[in-house]
């Protein structure tokens, strides 16, 4: 889960700075409508965090 991975980085000392979670855009959307589904749960999670 997500925010297991959030909460360790927390627990550890790291400040969370931006976080993103990309989906696929229209274009790709055009080109795969089969992804049209799992837009609502992304498949990535970014994190940009650092230590303090």
């Amino acid at each position: 889960m997500f925010s297991t991975i959030v909460n360790t980085l927390i627990e550890n000392g790291f400040t969370i700075q931006r976080m993103a979670e990309p989906t696929a855009d229209a274009a790709i959307l055009a080109k795969y409508p089969q992804f049209e589904d799992s837009r609502h749960k992304p498949d990535f999670l970014l994190i940009k965090a650092c230590k303090l």
